[in-house]
């Protein structure tokens, strides 16, 4: 999380870390790549993408160095590469609150019909917070480094539990 949120400031590009809570997975994608229908589609987009990106941005001068900008390249092996948590550990929730000004906000909405989710609406009426349990969820990070309000739920096979925490405004995580 907090490496989508440099690297979203760094390449001036929002990143995206997107949950499947069924398959127990995770993984980094552009703003660029996301499909908001079908959360999955990033993940065979993203690395190619980021790869492209790379090669885009590097140019060869006359001595044959490279020149420009490097940041593309250091999503090009992790980005759409789905990841799991620790054989010992699962994503057992994740509360999370959009701002529904955003225009990647809808992403949950759209895939609560497979998600099961509970809806407890703020006070103001722009956010509302969403406990996802099965399915897919997302946290975009801004090239300010910004965020939505998150906390991520993880628990051991003994039953411990450990929440992962995002800010909203700041994109600072805590456990």
């Amino acid at each position: 999380l907090t490496y989508a949120r440099d690297i979203a400031m760094t390449e001036n590009v929002g990143y995206i870390v997107v949950f499947d809570l069924d398959e127990q997975q995770y993984w980094l994608t552009s703003s660029e790549n996301f499909d908001a229908e079908n959360a999955a589609s990033s993940l065979a987009t993203a690395s190619s993408s980021a790869i492209s990106r790379a090669q885009q941005n590097t140019s060869v001068s006359e001595e044959g160095s490279s020149e420009g900008e490097i940041s593309p390249a250091r999503t090009a092996m992790i980005a759409g590469i789905p990841r799991k948590p620790s054989t010992s550990v699962e994503i057992s929730a994740i509360n999370i609150t959009h701002d529904y000004r955003k225009p990647l906000a809808s992403v949950s909405l759209a895939n609560s019909s497979s998600a099961n989710i509970s809806s407890n609406s703020s006070s103001n009426p722009e956010f509302n917070s969403t406990e996802v349990t099965t399915g897919t969820e997302y946290i975009l990070f801004t090239p300010k480094g910004t965020s939505e309000d998150m906390v991520l739920y993880l628990q051991d096979k003994t039953g411990k539990m450990m929440s992962v925490r995002v800010k909203r405004g700041t994109g600072q995580v805590s456990i």
